[in-house]
């Protein structure tokens, strides 16, 4: 498996149109250009991929308004990041079946998620810089 990484809501956009459907979207609402809903509407009109928004922004409105949208998780900031990849983990597993079989380790920039064990992740994460 792999990942990519966008660092404003633009490059999300164009990579929404030009690549293949991933796994999972982890947006943040408030990217420069284009914003976090703008992109989660973006996928569902194209497809039906799974999404979990991040976000500093706390507000019931925010997290309500993203789950109606089509988000299916919304984790505010700050957050440990094995929060993030439990809540990954297991959103994968729900909609695409039990990874335990499946020994393909994600690799993304710095990080590496094993989904073999949770427990092993959260030491090389440990090791590595921060999510956030």
């Amino acid at each position: 498996m792999e990942g990519d990484c966008f660092h404003d809501g633009d490059q999300a956009r164009a990579a929404i149109e030009q690549t293949s459907r991933p796994h999972l979207w982890i947006l943040d609402i408030m990217l420069p250009g284009t914003d976090g809903y703008q992109l989660l509407k973006s996928i569902k009109e194209k497809e039906d991929t799974p999404v979990i928004f991040i976000s500093a922004r706390d507000q019931d409105l925010d997290r309500v308004l993203g789950l109606e949208m089509g988000s299916d998780d919304y984790l505010a900031k700050p957050f440990l990041p094995q929060e993030l990849i439990i809540r990954a983990k297991k959103l994968l597993n729900r909609i695409y079946g039990s990874s335990t079989n499946d020994t393909k380790k994600i690799e993304l920039n710095n990080y590496m998620i094993d989904p073999i064990g949770v427990s092993s992740l959260i030491k090389k994460l440990r090791m590595k810089k921060p999510l956030i």
